[in-house]
């Protein structure tokens, strides 16, 4: 397959350690109800997350993180 764009992102966590890139691709993209099935090519999703080291809580505890993702 051919692209034919290019792109950068930069993504700013803020809490969190980890972050997962991923892309449906063929057979997950048929899956989602509102997305096209050619569409899976032209997108990525990035998720962040406590992969590598799970944030345990107590009852009655929080915690709270963000993700802040630029397209250059």
């Amino acid at each position: 397959m051919k692209l034919d764009w290019l792109f950068c992102f930069k993504t700013i966590l803020t809490l969190v350690i980890d972050a997962v890139v991923w892309n449906p691709w063929v057979e997950k993209a048929r899956e989602i109800q509102d997305f096209g099935d050619d569409e899976y090519p032209n997108m990525i999703c990035v998720e962040a997350g406590h992969v590598s080291a799970p944030v345990i809580l107590s009852p009655g505890t929080a915690f709270e993180a963000s993700e802040i993702l630029q397209v250059m």
